[in-house]
């Protein structure tokens, strides 16, 4: 607690004006929210902050691109006065004054229990970075360069920090959000980084929480929109929530709870593990594997391997057809691992804006009539925005919007079947709301180059249900319980349509098989020499032998497709009712459904789940890796998401709901104990790998045994010279046996380290300082002072600096770009590669040898024409100029340029000043 109170004493203010920010971009929107999200119980209030900051961010974006507003402090809190008037304007127009006070007494509190959630996730989660600010692995480096660059940037769109002289060309309407509060908030880049995480987390676990208490509280309606005539317990709704927030932030895959675990207690014998399909992979090296004498599990994580925690987001497994692992694999995020390890990414980022355009999902389903042209045009800014955020997440959920305006229908329908003139009206509402997209981003979607390729056939890898399990294992209990629930629902009223369902589940089956042979046959015809499923089957090895293996390897691996596709065939057997047997049956229900609104919004969730895992059995989009990675990671995210609300409705739905037919008392309590036992299986893997990070993998708990002070048993007395919560140095006294001023150094006790002094019982533990500054770390102290020093000098000004360029995911290299923004010649090549697609060539052309003659000629003439095609101002030479160039080449600068910035060896020199 000293060290909380020590960090919140030096930085509680940043997370009090991060909060103020966000409830202000909140309360910009709510106006809108409570006139356009109206069908929702909650009147769109849970997802107003999250909608606001896109709203907001949005508008501050277009118009600069425009060049109406520079990127500052003025243009933003312009243009939330903006969004402040609009909002009014569209409330009070043809509106009643009585609409406020009316939600307010139905949902005053909701309201308060919402923003206490957000504070407390807020807080928690800026605590944990606080304890783990660390801004080096994995792709952290990329993103900060984003946030530094942008927040830098005058105008838009922003500098690429990697590439000077052009525009970032990626998804990054999120660093435009988070660099706007970073601004506001008079905060650097290293700090806003954090914070970002932690206000995600927040958000994403605010907008979930109010999806799942909308779906309980209108699950009585007969009608669509018709919720406040039976509403649901709000007790009942907001608990419902708070379990959509565990499953959604904090419960995992099963990777921890059936691998890591009984690895690490070396208790289950090696057959456990291949039945997993796991002693293949390379952290799981099981030839010296033996088991433990005890069974018992051993959750002491200090003693397993250090990154255990990450195996989880590499669950599935792809074979060559020699049965070897394939070099690349595919990623399996989920939002808690996301969030735990902390990257700023586009699909971190786009999260809360998923759940919200879930929302907008039920609030079409929810509805009493057609979105109005006001609706459309707030869908139409919401799906532009999640392109612009996390272009994955763009199609998905327009079709999603497109779904629930198919399901209003439905709901409405005399017969449960849509016509053929709601068909044309479904194609017409997702065609406005994707020319809306459009046109509401134009600049963006004009300068953006993608890697994308096509689509192509995914010949060699389906998953094995066991790793597919693993990875959703959690989910896939709840919803397959929840599904046959649902079978047996639908069974009472005689109703369900399993005709229609087996159709459309074998049909989807079929249909992806065959397009997926239909695709190769085509690729084998065009381009015998094709790459068809990664580097690992050309064209023209199919036939024969290797068509052979290709078709068993879908026999051995083929039951999570038909798992998949089973499941759709329940949804749709549930969602449209078999109108003959009813009548066989003499049972015809009330407009032919026997589900309430909620109950078909979630199998609409599912259903989106299913179909999103069930494509990447069969297909993936081609980018420079030619292997399904981004494919299964993108798609298994947002199923995951659909999932997870899915999920927390479903425990309601089996456990709780009254008002239709429900399982016998002791079929619910075995499920009960089945989902608790599922949930706390996932949560497991959140608390444990959370633990780990702040508290192992820092090296804090450590710390209590290594910088832990007592005065010598030999004293008779010792005097504390120092209070609890104290910011000491090294050689500070912390002890004296007798009065400072006649202590002589045999009677002192000193700190060998620096930190926080805090009190546990008669010793004193130093303890590092909690901080959001992820800076300290992040590179060489030499380095990182000239680099601070050159942001100072050169502000906001036209500069370019050259640095060396070498292999990715390494801090060392793009460093000004990351830590500064100021663009550099050329950072992370595979990452500018990616970004830009096929126009990369052209725009990198001969940066990297450039800059290695740059680095290695003697003679400053000699590398003149390299300064001036560039426009280089500044010249970085530090320990990673040396190690890749050697020093040879600075003499030169010595003799030529005068240096800006010194530190130890680290130096920039000024070729220009900056413009």
């Amino acid at each position: 607690m000293t060290l909380v109170l020590d960090w919140l004493a030096r930085e509680g203010h940043l997370l009090l004006l991060w909060w103020l920010w966000l409830t202000l971009a909140g309360a910009a929107m709510l106006p809108v929210a409570l006139r356009y999200l109206s069908a929702l119980p909650d009147g769109g209030y849970t997802l107003a902050r999250a909608l606001g900051l896109l709203v907001t961010t949005w508008l501050y974006w277009l118009l600069g691109s425009f060049g109406f507003f520079d990127n500052s402090v003025g243009s933003i809190i312009l243009t939330w006065l903006l969004v402040v008037a609009g909002s009014l304007a569209l409330y009070f127009r043809n509106r009643g004054s009585g609409l406020f006070s009316r939600w307010w007494r139905e949902n005053r509190n909701l309201v308060v229990v919402a923003e206490l959630l957000f504070a407390v996730l807020f807080l928690g989660w800026a605590l944990y970075r606080a304890h783990q600010n660390d801004l080096v692995g994995t792709e952290k480096p990329m993103e900060l360069a984003f946030l530094s660059a942008t927040q830098r940037s005058a105008g838009f769109p922003p500098n690429d920090p990697w590439m000077s002289g052009y525009a970032i060309s990626y998804y990054y309407m999120g660093y435009i959000m988070s660099s706007a509060l970073s601004t506001l908030s008079g905060i650097g880049s290293t700090v806003g980084f954090n914070l970002t995480v932690a206000s995600q987390f927040a958000l994403t676990g605010l907008a979930t929480f109010g999806v799942v208490c909308n779906l309980v509280r209108s699950r009585a309606a007969s009608a669509p929109g018709d919720w406040r005539s039976r509403m649901a317990s709000g007790v009942t709704a907001m608990a419902t929530g708070f379990a959509g927030v565990l499953i959604m932030l904090l419960m995992g895959n099963y990777q921890l709870l059936l691998i890591e675990l009984p690895l690490a207690s070396r208790s289950a014998p090696p057959s456990y593990f291949e039945i997993w399909d796991t002693q293949k992979l390379p952290d799981f090296d099981l030839i010296d594997y033996q088991p433990g004498a005890s069974a018992a599990l051993n959750l002491d994580t200090s003693s397993w391997n250090h990154w255990w925690w990450f195996n989880a987001s590499r669950v599935p497994t792809d074979y060559d057809l020699n049965d070897r692992l394939t070099g690349i694999q595919p990623i399996s995020e989920f939002p808690a691992f996301s969030f735990i390890l902390s990257d700023n990414h586009p699909h971190v980022l786009s999260l809360p804006f998923v759940i919200v355009a879930i929302g907008l999902m039920l609030n079409i389903a929810l509805s009493r009539g057609e979105p109005s042209a006001h609706q459309l045009i707030l869908y139409g800014v919401m799906v532009g925005g999640l392109a612009f955020l996390n272009a994955w997440d763009a199609p998905t959920l327009l079709l999603g919007l497109v779904g629930a305006e198919a399901l209003r229908r439905l709901m409405t329908s005399d017969n449960g079947r849509l016509a053929l003139r709601d068909w044309l009206a479904l194609i017409k509402f997702g065609a406005l709301i994707a020319f809306v997209a459009a046109a509401a981003y134009l600049p963006y979607f004009v300068g953006f180059r993608s890697q994308a390729g096509g689509i192509l056939p995914n010949l060699l890898h389906p998953a094995l249900f066991q790793r597919f399990f693993i990875m959703f294992g959690p989910l896939f209990v709840i919803l397959s319980a929840y599904l046959l629930v649902e079978c047996w629902r639908g069974r009472a009223a005689h109703l369900l349509n399993w005709r229609l369902g087996f159709k459309v589940g074998v049909g989807l089956l079929l249909g992806m098989l065959a397009l997926m042979i239909v695709l190769s046959g085509a690729i084998a015809i065009g381009s015998p020499d094709a790459s068809i499923s990664g580097n690992f089957v050309s064209a023209r090895q199919l036939s024969g032998e290797v068509a052979g293996q290709l078709v068993q390897r879908r026999l051995d691996y083929g039951l999570t497709s038909l798992l998949l596709a089973l499941g759709v065939g329940i949804v749709v057997a549930r969602l449209f009712p078999d109108k003959d047997r009813a009548a066989k049956s003499g049972e015809v229900a009330f407009n032919w459904l026997s589900y309430p609104i909620s109950t078909g919004f979630v199998m609409l969730l599912i259903g989106m789940g299913l179909c999103l895992t069930l494509f990447c059995e069969f297909f993936y989009l081609r980018d420079n890796f030619y292997v399904r990675i981004n494919t299964v990671f993108k798609l298994y995210y947002q199923a995951w998401a659909l999932w997870s609300i899915a999920a927390a409705y479903a425990l309601y739905s089996v456990l709780l709901k009254r008002g239709l037919p429900s399982p016998h008392a002791v079929v619910r309590l075995a499920l009960g104990i089945l989902f608790l036992l599922s949930v706390c299986g996932g949560l497991l893997y959140g608390v444990t790998a959370t633990r780990h990070r702040a508290w192992i993998e820092t090296g804090r708990q450590f710390a209590l045994q290594r910088q832990r002070y007592a005065p010598p048993s030999e004293w008779a007395h010792a005097n504390r010279q120092v209070y609890n919560g104290e910011r000491v140095e090294r050689g500070t006294v912390l002890y004296s046996r007798v009065a400072l001023a006649d202590a002589s150094e045999a009677d002192l006790l000193r700190a060998e380290t620096p930190g926080i002094a805090v009190f546990d019982g008669d010793n004193i533990l130093i303890q590092e300082p909690l901080t959001l500054d992820g800076a300290d770390g992040l590179l060489p102290f030499n380095d990182q002072q000239v680099i601070t020093c050159l942001d100072e000098i050169v502000g906001r000004s036209d500069a370019v600096v050259a640095e060396a360029v070498g292999e990715a995911y390494n801090v060392a290299y793009g460093r000004v770009g990351t830590l500064a923004g100021i663009p550099v010649v050329l950072g992370w090549e595979n990452h500018e590669r990616q970004w830009r697609g096929a126009t990369y060539s052209d725009i990198a052309g001969s940066r990297a040898s450039d800059l290695k003659e740059l680095y290695t000629r003697h003679e400053m003439s000699a590398v003149q024409h390299i300064l001036e095609r560039y426009s280089i101002s500044h010249i970085m030479y530090g320990a990673t100029e040396r190690q890749r160039y050697g020093s040879l080449g600075e003499e030169k600068f010595l003799d030529h340029l005068p240096v800006v910035c010194e530190s130890g060896n680290s130096r920039i020199f000024q070729v220009r000043a900056a413009g």
